[in-house]
């Protein structure tokens, strides 16, 4: 299994990235080398001093901060979205994520992340499960306020891929419209790859009845629903890949049993 990572396009836009030499291995991520660090551009570097517009001096309750974590924290190919907020959007997620945060232990379990809504349409219980599979660094089976707060932003950058694709705002996509998606989220794959996932997915939305069933029509088309679910499966096999690549090559040689238990939750 093969795969490279790099950094969301809106950064290599504004980033030189040295010529790499091409290769035969389909990607399944981003495209500029396994598991680069993800630092904030110049326009995008909001926390230079690690926080975020409050004042660290003042006495306060543990919802009234949030400093940006250090560099063991925030790791991984998720990393870029938390570097993407500006401090009102992270004031915004603190409060948010206090008001998911039931019992006020300073994390979020699927549970509760349930209960947050996207795209008009609250989360599903098992899309949430995985988000916090997906985002759940220290596998403590729940996310923190850094956590959820990368986790937000993917969300949302999802939802506007997908209505970027829906131009005439049909509320689903087509094969063509959910390829011109994947690529605005910046994850990468090989056409016979995608067409299968789409498949997959496409016969989800018609069984669920989340697409109309349009007369003639021999169209696939996936809801924001199971775009949503679509692109969550795949962030949690590249979180799983990244983490079993412990010598960071971008590549892994398994055997039937461990490539069961790499793709268990997909």
């Amino acid at each position: 299994i093969n795969a490279e990572y790099g950094q969301h396009p809106q950064q290599q836009q504004q980033q030189q990235h040295p010529q790499q030499q091409p290769n035969n291995n389909y990607q399944t991520g981003y495209n500029s080398g396994p598991y680069q660090p993800f630092p904030p551009n110049n326009n995008n570097n909001y926390y230079p001093n690690n926080n975020f517009g409050f004042n660290s001096s003042q006495q306060q309750s543990p919802y009234s901060q949030i400093q940006a974590p250090n560099s063991n924290r925030m790791t991984g190919w998720y990393a870029q979205y938390f570097q993407m907020l500006s401090p009102p959007e992270v004031q915004q997620l603190l409060q948010m994520f206090q008001s998911l945060d039931r019992n006020s232990d300073g994390s979020i379990s699927a549970q509760e992340l349930s209960s947050l809504a996207f795209g008009g349409r609250q989360l599903e219980y098992r899309t949430a499960f995985k988000l916090v599979r997906v985002f759940d660094k220290d596998f403590s089976g729940t996310i923190d306020r850094y956590e959820f707060a990368a986790m937000h932003k993917f969300l949302t950058l999802i939802v506007k891929a997908f209505d970027k694709a829906d131009n005439q705002k049909k509320h689903y996509l087509t094969f063509g419209e959910a390829q011109m998606a994947l690529r605005e989220t910046g994850f990468q794959m090989s056409p016979p790859t995608f067409g299968s996932l789409f498949n997959k997915y496409a016969t989800k939305a018609a069984i669920t009845g989340t697409v109309p069933n349009i007369p003639g029509s021999s169209s696939s088309m996936i809801s924001l629903s199971i775009w949503i679910e679509f692109i969550v499966d795949i962030a949690l096999l590249r979180s799983r890949f990244e983490r079993s690549d412990v010598s960071r090559s971008g590549q892994l040689h398994v055997n039937f049993d461990q490539l069961a238990q790499l793709s268990a939750d997909i």
